[in-house]
């Protein structure tokens, strides 16, 4: 189990990794930004690697200090941003915000690399690692900051997606 989150959390930061692009991974209070330090401070060597703390809190700070990782309160562009979302949290959050989406993803700026993994999966990896397991809870006013950071960033991307989608229901009705 530990080989295959780490193997699947590897291919999807493979590529930016070659490239010597630097990291941010998102800190949300949540076993997935957990694992999420532990693997990229222990696999990948030689990039730039913070994590984003929008405030204050002990967990994060205590991970970061013990990875020996800076925190920043936000990044620029240059980053390629992890945000720690699992299988389950991915689903629910894109679920909910789907109009809000600004299909930045597809710029290659932001990387899920644990959605495809059930959390339950990410609470073993931890667990087998003696890291803690936070519990599942959502924690929408930072999602929503990230949206409307991400909208602020790219504000035609939405009537990109939304004159797509009015295409697509087009074609379908002829």
């Amino acid at each position: 189990m530990i080989k295959r989150v780490e193997k699947g959390v590897m291919k999807a930061l493979r590529e930016e990794a070659k490239r010597k692009r630097k990291f941010a991974v998102l800190g949300l209070e949540s076993t997935e930004t957990i694992v999420i330090i532990r693997i990229v401070s222990r696999k990948i060597k030689n990039t730039s690697f913070v994590v984003i703390e929008y405030e204050k809190n002990p967990l994060i700070s205590w991970i970061t200090a013990r990875y020996r990782i800076e925190t920043v309160p936000s990044v620029d562009d240059s980053f390629v941003q992890i945000l720690p979302f699992s299988l389950e949290s991915a689903s629910v959050t894109f679920l909910r915000s789907l109009i809000k989406l600004r299909l930045n993803f597809l710029t290659l700026k932001y990387i899920l690399p644990l959605a495809k993994f059930p959390r339950k999966h990410i609470e073993t990896y931890a667990a087998l690692n003696k890291l803690p397991i936070v519990p599942f809870r959502t924690s929408f006013k930072k999602i929503e900051k990230l949206l409307a950071e991400i909208e602020q960033t790219t504000p035609t991307i939405r009537y990109q997606f939304l004159t797509s989608i009015e295409n697509i229901k087009s074609n379908v009705s002829l």
